[in-house]
């Protein structure tokens, strides 16, 4: 595949509609996994995938600014679709995990624009790639009540991502010039 079939992919895929559109697809996927299949139901109850699947948008959008808009995009449309099936199917949720899960998606653009610093090749931006994957494991060491082979998984991914997967370093240094 030649460079710019490479970037449109990427054009389409990190359009904000995309981003919306992906969220709410996973969103009712989530809520349909944990109806009718235990170990999918799980992964996808758990902070990591979604962690994971934040800093990877957040990596390789093209801009911090659209990095922001995507995530947040993606996380409002995984929880209104999550919580529009739920109640299309007489599930049962907490207004506890809808608060929380609003926090985090409220606090998205932020925890974004902080996951972009991790672009850098410095000390901060390591300390900071580190505390990403802290959070990752800690929350589902603490939450979910320990770790599990996808967990492990995941945060192996996450670890690949944030410390060896090019995800823009080279511009990075040009971004944080503008």
């Amino acid at each position: 595949m030649d460079g710019t079939a490479v970037k449109r992919i990427r054009s389409v895929i990190f359009n904000p509609v995309f981003m919306l559109a992906a969220g709410a697809l996973l969103g009712a996927a989530s809520r349909y996994f944990d109806m009718h299949t235990q170990v999918l139901g799980d992964i996808f109850s758990e902070t990591a995938v979604w962690i994971l699947l934040g800093t990877a948008i957040s990596l390789y959008s093209p801009t911090a600014r659209r990095a922001a808009v995507n995530v947040f995009l993606f996380c409002a449309g995984m929880l209104a679709a999550y919580y529009a099936v739920a109640e299309a199917t007489n599930g049962v949720y907490g207004t506890r995990f809808i608060a929380g899960w609003s926090a985090v998606a409220a606090l998205s653009p932020l925890l974004s624009l902080a996951v972009r610093r991790t672009r850098s090749r410095n000390a901060a931006a390591r300390l900071l790639a580190a505390g990403v994957v802290a959070v990752s494991v800690g929350s589902t060491l603490l939450l979910f009540g320990g770790l599990h082979l996808y967990d492990i998984i995941i945060n192996a991914v996450l670890v690949w991502l944030l410390f060896f997967a090019g995800n823009g370093r080279k511009t990075a240094k040009k971004e944080e010039g503008k």
